[in-house]
């Protein structure tokens, strides 16, 4: 059974590694691809640390434009509809 495995693994490897040496692109995607799961990676740990203090922070700068535009006889509503 883990013959079987090893086998597969192996020669998943040696034919991706058979494609990057024909054509060059492929071995410039797979750069690629690594680097966006490294950003995707990172944004998914920034905002499992921060987004309750983001939400904080929004709510907060909300509340505040809606006093200052209370305060300046702003209307309460944009075009876009956004309070």
């Amino acid at each position: 059974m883990t013959e079987a495995y090893y086998l597969t693994l192996v020669s998943a490897a040696a034919i991706i590694l058979s494609l990057m040496v024909i054509d060059p692109n492929v071995s410039v995607w797979i750069d690629l691809q690594y680097k966006l799961f490294v950003v995707n990676l990172r944004k998914w740990m920034f905002m499992a640390t921060m987004y309750p203090r983001l939400r904080y922070n929004a709510w907060k700068m909300k509340r505040a434009l809606t006093k200052i535009r209370k305060d300046y006889n702003l209307p309460l509503e944009n075009e876009h509809g956004d309070v």
